[in-house]
């Protein structure tokens, strides 16, 4: 299945630099011929194999935005979003969470488990589970699986997402588990009364609270 949904209201369009993720992912990765290592996991260790194996091989594309278009956006009841970096992402959802209760889900009602590079690959997927509970995401691997943890951890994140309008929060209420999408807008700090206030992570190599991206969300593509 392939469709998609954007806005052009707000942000200037992520897919301005959309084009150069598919050359960073290819610098960083270094093409189809080259594999990967997973360190610790011992010689019968499934390989993170090469790129054709991988669903979604790039990486993330995060640009920072200047000054000048860090503007809060209303985002109605009294919340508003200060958008910091373009954020473009190609990823296989590996779980997805909808929320209905507390400050947070009154902006953001769904978060989704993405996987990228090694976490987008069936071989290493197999033998990992994922789960969401209280707005975090979870990954173990099985007692038998020949993989350490500790090689995928940047190839995957629990993103909170905030639609951008209606249109969008349909499109991501759409959403199911095992689909590769592409989810593309601007990671944003949220503020809201009473001093409410929510800050975004803008790297993948924190984990913990305050590790999640909150990603406004401005265009959906299901890419498979």
């Amino acid at each position: 299945m392939r469709g998609s949904y954007q806005t052009g209201a707000g942000l200037p369009s992520p897919l301005l630099i959309g084009g150069a993720a598919l050359l960073i992912g290819a610098s960083l990765f270094g093409g189809a011929e080259r594999g990967y290592v997973l360190p610790g996991a011992g010689p019968e260790a499934v390989a993170l194999e090469s790129v054709d194996r991988m669903l979604a091989p790039t990486p993330p594309l995060q640009e920072a935005l200047p000054r000048e278009a860090r503007t809060p956006i209303d985002l109605g009841g009294g919340h508003a979003a200060t958008p910091s970096h373009l954020f473009v992402v190609d990823g296989v959802v590996l779980s997805r969470h909808p929320y209905r209760h507390g400050r947070e889900a009154a902006v953001s009602p769904l978060d989704l488990v993405l996987g990228w590079g090694p976490m987008s690959n069936p071989a290493v997927l197999s033998h990992v589970a994922v789960s969401q509970a209280g707005r975090f995401g979870h990954v173990r691997a099985g007692p038998d699986a020949p993989v350490d943890l500790r090689a995928l951890g940047e190839s995957w994140t629990n993103v909170h997402l905030v639609p951008a309008d209606a249109g969008v929060a349909r499109a991501l209420e759409g959403i199911v588990e095992g689909q590769l999408v592409r989810l593309a807008g601007a990671l944003v700090d949220v503020s809201g009364p009473d001093g409410f206030g929510w800050r975004t992570s803008t790297t993948r190599s924190d984990r913990g609270n305050g590790a999640c991206e909150i990603l406004l969300v401005k265009e959906v593509t299901v890419l498979r």
